[in-house]
Formats: C-alpha cells, sequence, structure tokens
C-alpha cells in the first residue's frame, strides 16, 4: 500500500502547528532575556542609589543611568523616603507569537527596594 499521500497530509497539517509553538518558544526566550536584563538594570540602580544617597541630583542621575543603558525603559515608580529606595521599570517587548493571538507587545516590569541604613537590596514581586 502506498503511504506518500498520507505522509504529505500530514506535513501540511502539522507544518503550522510547528511553526507556531517555535515562534512561542522565541517569544518566551526573549521575554526572558529582557526580564533579566531589566533586572540587572534596577539592580545597579538601586545599588548606585545606596551608595550616593546623599547627592543632590540623584533623580536625575537614576534617570541618566536607565536611559544610558535601554532607552525603552520607563521608570514606574521612584521613592526615596528616610529609610528606603523603591524603583520599578517597565519595559515592552515586541512579540512574535502575540502578534498571531493579537498581543502585539510583552509588559514586563521589574521592582526592587533598597534599605538606606543598612545597604540592603530585596526584590519586590
Amino acid at each position: 500500500m502506498n503511504n506518500k499521500g498520507q505522509v504529505l497530509i500530514m506535513f501540511v497539517i502539522l507544518i503550522p502547528l510547528i511553526l507556531l509553538f517555535v515562534m512561542y518558544v522565541v517569544d518566551i526566550g526573549l521575554i526572558y532575556t529582557e526580564k533579566n536584563k531589566l533586572d540587572s538594570i534596577t539592580y545597579e540602580t538601586i545599588s548606585f542609589s545606596l551608595n550616593n544617597i546623599n547627592d543632590n541630583n540623584l533623580n536625575d542621575k537614576i534617570s541618566n543611568i536607565i536611559n544610558l543603558n535601554d532607552k525603552d525603559i520607563k521608570i514606574e515608580v521612584l521613592k526615596i523616603n528616610k529609610n528606603e529606595i523603591n524603583i520599578t521599570l517597565k519595559k515592552e517587548v515586541k512579540a512574535i507569537f502575540g502578534n498571531i493571538i493579537g498581543k502585539n507587545k510583552y509588559e514586563i516590569l521589574s521592582n526592587y527596594k533598597g534599605n538606606i541604613n543598612n545597604k540592603k537590596i530585596i526584590k519586590e514581586f
């Protein structure tokens, strides 16, 4: 019996599903990479802030540090109190798979809090 037609039909049916799965995996990888990058920038910004807490232009310097690393990052929260500094950064990542399901961008957030007294940095979820 000849199975060539059946294999061709299965290939035609499965190739779009395989391509969708590959696009999904690429999206997850891009989001994970950007999340790690955003966490790193937030951590370094908090660390810089804790070491230069008495600087007069600290808010401007924080904005410059963030913009030098990535211009697409937006500062959601920047609070400097007597005891702590809280920074939340947001970035939108373009999606490949998301275009198919109607979500063009993924929004990722990174939130860290630094204690001024003991210079401890805590990741907030």
